[in-house]
């Protein structure tokens, strides 16, 4: 285990490094006025991991970057760089982004000046004046959510899109002068389009019936909510390891029991698990949160376009945020800086980023024998590393968590505040909204999904993977004339040809899908494999002619596979702003109709999140899950877990009823945790959260 392994990020060194060599090389073709939208590292592809593997010599270091740059004209365009670096100074390519097929994500910084566009906009200004009546302390209280246009191309702003970026703000009012109240809860019924590129209003959607702003409040801010009515039945509950964590960390290296793995974090995927191993046999090279797509389902204007592709539309690590100790996180932490970079290319960080502790993880297994009383019975413990990212009103909390067993699983968490809008013109005089849930009085949470992409790059005891689709069935001949038999059906998804690359689920047969190794047997003489264990929400609810289906083609199915390549990165292809469908991505990847059989594979996983909004969702909505397993299915011989030492049973806590026990006999209560100076710890700093 290693801190110098290829995987890496950029250190801000090799950043500016990259940073100044793009720009000479950017002003020797007479382009200038940088905007960058992000320098990452270019990971090694997957012969190249393979080669430092086998020899220890490391590949080249290389970045990439995008660039938006005007020439003498002052025609601006977006470029892709790759810089790779020799000592002091870098070989840079550079050209244009085809932008015909998409545009690259949107920045923090045109996010930011998005809002500021339509704050500072005169007709918005007078809009707000002549048909909602606000003075200028109210339109100081403006805010603005901008999001990029799904179906930019059939929006208001269609020929704007053709050649510049263009964004759409939804708007919402503060009603009060520290803004500390849930905006959320006053939406204004029109909308922004805005030219980023050209840096100014282009268009205003309306209501015809709008110039009224919801009033009901509907807070959740500890300054806004009645102290006296604070729930104070809990008490402290304390995570303590008096002997500290079990893990180890060197650099972005882990190891902890039999696992050992690398991280990364970048702008897009944020956190990037790496060369996951047990007991030194390899499980996954990578496993990534590679899209998330967001369709919201109102068809009424100015609403539409609202479907966020949040990983390639803006990038779930820059809107990762810190995270706090006894609120994001329990128990002994060992936190993980990220260092990006902002619209200037500056490096900068994101302080205590990643998250990483044990957790108790419930019963393990257990037996109690019935004839004598014996009982044998373990604790199963996980590895919890973990990010959070808000996404302007929403929060993606996404944990990748290691068992004892070998298991491995993603667990999204979705909380944070819901898109709301106002009521559209034809449900403001019932008051009653079509296709969403009142959660104030005229405020609509409309019906959407989330809908996510996990990317994993197979090698379950070595690089010769495939992929076998399995379910359940009835025997159907006379082998079964009592009618209870079932049998095991399987299919290798063995080509990309003929719709053979890809599965979808079927609850009615209990479909899973399991990575085996075409070349290791266990001791029984089957492959040793992994199995896929989704959680058994539906992979979309659409319309098969729905234009998601065209820009994120990976919705159609739960399971894709593809061969292990280098350019084929993203499960939407690499810019899916103001995308039409010909970006890349998994479809269009597998058009090549390449074998799939005993090779470095990546299985792409989609699973979603259906969210038919509650009133109980608002005013701050309480966590949903989303996720997915992956389980040893034939790659141990026996349970792995055997051979945990026993633990004794009780030594650690007390029942309620042995606490209250001794507290009558010792005319005092009997701490059940350690003293503060084993309360948990972190590897930086921990705080009151706020």
């Amino acid at each position: 285990m290693s801190m110098c392994t290829p995987l890496q990020p950029l250190s801000a060194a090799e950043v500016f490094q990259s940073r100044d060599a793009i720009l000479a090389t950017a002003a020797k073709q007479g382009l200038s006025q940088h905007v960058f939208g992000y320098i990452s590292l270019l990971e090694p592809s997957g012969d190249e991991l393979r080669a430092f593997e086998k020899s220890g010599t490391p590949p080249a270091r290389k970045a990439e970057a995008v660039v938006h740059l005007s020439d003498g004209a002052g025609v601006r365009k977006p470029f892709k760089a790759y810089a790779t670096l020799k000592g002091s100074s870098a070989e840079v390519s550079l050209s244009p982004v085809d932008t015909e097929k998409g545009w690259p994500l949107f920045s923090l910084h045109e996010c930011d000046l998005a809002e500021k566009l339509v704050m500072d906009s005169p007709e918005v200004h007078k809009l707000l004046k002549e048909t909602y009546k606000m003075d200028e302390s109210a339109i100081k209280r403006l805010k603005v959510d901008p999001w990029g246009i799904h179906g930019c191309h059939w929006s208001p702003v269609s020929a704007e899109a053709e050649k510049s970026r263009v964004m759409m703000c939804l708007m919402y009012l503060s009603k009060r002068e520290d803004c500390k109240d849930n905006f959320y809860a006053h939406p204004l019924d029109f909308l922004c389009y805005v030219d980023l590129y050209e840096k100014k209003l282009l268009h205003i959607q309306k209501c015809e019936k709008g110039g009224k702003v919801p009033r009901e409040a509907s807070e959740y801010h500890r300054a806004l909510v009645d102290h006296s009515k604070f729930d104070r039945s809990l008490k402290p509950l304390e995570i303590v390891q008096p002997e500290g964590p079990s893990f180890e960390v060197e650099g972005n290296g882990i190891k902890w029991n039999r696992w050992s793995l690398n991280i990364s974090f970048n702008y897009r995927e944020g956190l990037v698990l790496h060369n996951l191993k047990f007991d030194g046999r390899p499980v996954l090279r990578r496993a990534c949160l590679s899209e998330m797509a967001v369709p919201y389902a109102d068809p009424f204007p100015p609403h539409i376009h609202k479907c966020a592709f949040d990983v390639g539309d803006y990038g779930l690590g820059y809107f990762a945020t810190s995270l706090n100790l006894g609120c994001d996180c329990l128990g002994r932490i060992h936190y993980f800086d990220a260092l990006l970079t902002d619209h200037n290319g500056d490096p900068y960080v994101i302080p205590k980023a990643v998250c990483m502790h044990e957790e108790d993880a419930g019963l393990l297994w257990k037996h109690v024998e019935s004839r004598t009383g014996h009982n044998e019975s373990r604790r199963n413990r996980k590895l919890v590393i973990s990010f959070i990212a808000t996404v302007v009103n929403y929060e993606y909390a996404i944990y990748w968590n290691l068992y004892l067993d070998g298991t491995i699983d993603l667990e999204i968490k979705l909380t944070g505040i819901l898109s709301t809008n106002a009521l559209s013109d034809c449900e403001k005089d019932s008051g009653v909204p079509q296709h969403g849930t009142l959660v104030t009085e005229e405020v609509n949470a409309q019906i959407h999904q989330h809908i996510f992409c996990a990317r994993l790059d197979t090698c379950v005891d070595g690089d010769g993977n495939y992929v076998c689709e399995t379910e359940l069935v009835p025997v159907e001949d006379k082998r079964d004339p009592y009618r209870n038999c079932l049998e095991v059906k399987k299919r290798v998804l063995d080509t990309e040809k003929d719709g053979r690359g890809w599965s979808n689920q079927s609850q009615a047969t209990s479909r899973y899908w399991t990575v085996c190794n075409g070349e290791k047997k266990n001791r029984y003489g089957n492959p040793t494999a992994y199995k896929l264990m989704p959680m058994g929400a539906p992979t979309v609810i659409s319309k098969p002619d729905n234009f998601l289906f065209e820009r994120g083609p990976f919705t159609k199915h739960a399971v894709w596979v593809t061969p292990q390549t280098a350019e084929e990165r993203y499960a939407a292809g690499d810019f899916t702003t103001h995308a039409k469908g010909e970006q890349g991505g998994i479809e269009q990847y597998q058009r090549q109709g390449r074998d799939l059989v005993n090779k470095p594979l990546v299985l792409w996983h989609t699973f979603n999140a259906v969210h038919v909004v509650r009133p109980e969702d608002f005013p701050v909505m309480p966590a949903e899950m989303a996720g997915f397993k992956l389980r040893a299915f034939g790659f141990f011989d026996e349970n792995p877990t055997c051979l945990l030492p026993p633990q004794s049973c009780g030594s650690k806590s007390l029942s309620v009823q042995t606490q209250s026990a001794l507290t009558n006999l010792e005319g005092a209560s009997v701490p059940t945790t350690e003293a503060s100076s084993n309360s948990p710890v972190s590897a930086h700093s921990g705080g009151e959260c706020h």
